[in-house]
């Protein structure tokens, strides 16, 4: 699986560190971030897929046996499986029939995820939440670490709401007051979330 670095600037994060000054000390203590991303959109999607609601080392382990077991991850090779050789992986039901979904409709023409480039990230998260066992969480880290996309950041998001309190020593967080944090850091909510999940996965 090909993959690369988020590209952000040293402009973009000159920005995000003026915007937030609790948010820069802490940028200034970590450093730059290297995000790894995964260009392939189909690819990004079966990962996003996996790390639905279980933890990152589980989602890890997860997708390497799919890889050392499958080798290349495509449409295709999924069309060819059944939902039981899916959920041989570790894969629950709901998420072995969306990726059975995902290939088919990709492989059908009625999925063009290259096409995903030339819409607005409002409109490609309308696209993928159409398809049964996507939602708005799974579509904005399409956005994030597919697409790299610089303005995201997702309520959805545990770990980044997590990083958001604990630079702003907050208890809890709910949608209205997370929607004026994410105003602050707009345009580039994107490297601001990079930094709260490194934050929030910190001791």
């Amino acid at each position: 699986m090909k993959t690369k670095l988020f590209h952000y600037t040293d402009e973009d994060l000159y920005e995000v560190k003026n915007k937030d000054i609790k948010l820069a000390s802490e940028i200034e203590r970590i450093g730059r971030i290297e995000r790894m991303v995964i260009p392939n959109i189909f690819q990004a999607l079966v990962n996003a897929i996996i790390g639905q609601v279980i933890s990152t080392k589980i989602a890890q382990s997860i997708w390497e046996k799919i890889e050392s077991n499958l080798g290349e991850i495509t449409p295709e090779i999924f069309k060819c499986l059944t939902i039981e050789e899916i959920k041989f992986f570790g894969l629950t039901q709901k998420k072995s029939e969306t990726i059975k979904i995902i290939s088919e409709l990709v492989l059908n023409k009625e999925l063009n995820l290259e096409g995903f480039y030339d819409l607005s990230d409002e409109e490609v998260i309308k696209e993928l939440v159409k398809i049964k066992g996507i939602g708005i969480w799974t579509a904005e880290m399409i956005l994030i670490n597919s697409m790299e996309r610089k303005d995201i950041m997702s309520f959805g998001d545990i770990a980044i709401k997590k990083g958001l309190c604990k630079v702003h020593n907050l208890e809890s967080i709910n949608k209205k007051d997370f929607e004026e944090y994410r105003k602050i850091y707009s345009p580039l909510g994107s490297i601001a979330s990079i930094y709260f999940w490194k934050i929030s996965a910190a001791k």
